[in-house]
């Protein structure tokens, strides 16, 4: 917003090459409907948008997360489940005309995104059981093979440690978890 308040700029996607996330922010008393024509307008612009550049939508790799925040009787918040936000999200294939479902996944599903796992309520805990897995992997791997210190010196530098760092900006580790997944390499 500009101090004057007269404009205002809104995000709603980060894509990466065929990659792309896009979100929306409603008000606070949005109702369903709200979220389905918000949803529903950014799924099917996307889908057009890729058409008339000679792409097309990989169904596989589209999912939808809600995120509606309510509060409890305690004073906190919690994510509605896809229970009680029942979205039923369609675009029309701009090919067939056909309409195609596009799944819904819980807040605390995990899904991958450009090489991270990532749940939609902020828990890092699948990626980082994917980092441990990793970790143990290369180190058994190292263990095992019969090459000189120099040569492990160099996979450690160029290939273990960005395998894993790649990934940071896009978590939220506590300094425990990065000392486990360290441990385990």
């Amino acid at each position: 917003v500009n101090p004057q308040q007269t404009r205002t700029s809104t995000q709603c996607t980060s894509a990466y090459v065929d990659d792309a996330n896009n979100k929306a922010g409603l008000p606070q008393h949005a109702t369903i409907e709200d979220i389905h024509a918000i949803v529903s307008h950014n799924a099917t612009t996307w889908e057009q948008l890729l058409w008339s550049t000679g792409g097309k939508l990989e169904i596989n790799k589209c999912n939808i997360i809600i995120l509606y925040w309510i509060p409890t009787q305690t004073g906190t918040f919690r994510l509605k489940s896809n229970n009680e936000l029942p979205i039923d999200i369609y675009i029309i294939d701009s090919d067939t005309n056909q309409p195609i479902s596009i799944p819904q996944l819980s807040p605390n599903n995990p899904y991958k995104y450009l090489g991270v796992y990532i749940c939609g309520d902020g828990n890092h805990t699948p990626h980082k059981q994917y980092l441990l897995k990793r970790s143990q992997r290369y180190a058994k791997a190292m263990n095992l093979c019969p090459i000189d210190r120099h040569s492990i010196n160099t996979a450690y530098h160029s290939c273990y440690l960005p395998s894993l760092t790649y990934s940071l900006p896009a978590t939220s580790f506590v300094e425990e978890d990065l000392h486990d997944i360290q441990n385990e390499g």
